[in-house]
């Protein structure tokens, strides 16, 4: 089980806006125009909140099924209950929430091209990868309304923090969200693209993650985090030469490094 995941289980959140929010910026204001440069992000833990996560996933690894039960009925935005099963004493785990409340988005130094294409008001990108998820994007960044690999994902929720200390500081930011789960025979389907305004550098940040579980074995596991300045353009024309953003498959389920 990747760390990524073992963060989102213990420390993920619901995000806190609503539908009746309403926007706090215009998504076409922000979104560049054909070429484009991201830079990708990853969440940066302290030294023993790593050492202590990995003691997490050693354990867990030997408990799967026991703790995709407990995940499942875990109440919803707060961490799980401690366990012995944990691989880490009672204290440990306290410690460990203490320290994942210090984690912080960094970059990870790779930069790679990106064409944002406009037909109308619908904003789809291109990584250089047609199997990647990214490129099924389709945002109508007038009404809202998200379409993925999995077709209609939805309209955002809207969320404001003015908290410095969060992983990514004070944002403006919304989220689509798409999850459909039958946990008898252990099957997720689920796309999530979360785009907040970050409010101290203005910059864009994506994150962006698209999974599918069939009787518990992952299908296919795309999960990345990137971000770009905003309305900032390049002069149009096909991605090559450059690493191109994959589909992954075969990997432990993950929602990605959580943010918040």
């Amino acid at each position: 089980m990747r760390v990524a995941l073992i963060i989102l289980c213990f420390v993920a959140r619901s995000f806190a806006g609503d539908s009746n929010t309403p926007a706090l910026f215009k998504l076409a204001d922000v979104m560049p125009s054909g070429r484009c440069e991201i830079e990708f992000m990853t969440i940066q833990l302290t030294d023993r909140a790593n050492e202590l996560t990995l003691k997490l996933q050693a354990a867990i690894a030997t408990n799967q099924d026991w703790f995709r039960e407990q995940f499942k009925q875990r109440k919803p935005g707060q961490p799980l209950d401690y366990d012995p099963r944990f691989g880490i004493t009672k204290e440990e785990y306290a410690e460990f929430l203490r320290e994942v409340e210090h984690r912080h988005m960094v970059s990870t130094g790779t930069k790679l091209p990106c064409i944002f294409r406009w037909k109308g008001d619908i904003l789809s990108l291109d990584v250089g990868d047609t199997n990647s998820p990214l490129n099924k994007i389709r945002l109508n960044t007038k009404s809202g309304e998200l379409f993925a690999s999995v077709g209609r994902v939805g309209t955002p929720i809207w969320e404001s923090s003015d908290d410095p200390i969060t992983p990514i500081g004070a944002y403006d930011g919304c989220e689509w969200a798409y999850k459909k789960e039958n946990f008898e025979d252990y099957n997720v389907r689920q796309v999530r693209l979360e785009i907040w305004r970050l409010k101290p550098s203005g910059k864009i940040l994506w994150r962006f993650s698209d999974s599918e579980i069939v009787y518990r074995q992952v299908k296919h596991n795309f999960d990345v985090a990137f971000q770009h300045s905003p309305k900032s353009t390049q002069p149009d024309g096909t991605v090559n030469g450059s690493q191109l953003i994959r589909s992954e498959t075969n990997r432990t389920p993950s929602a990605a490094d959580s943010t918040r």
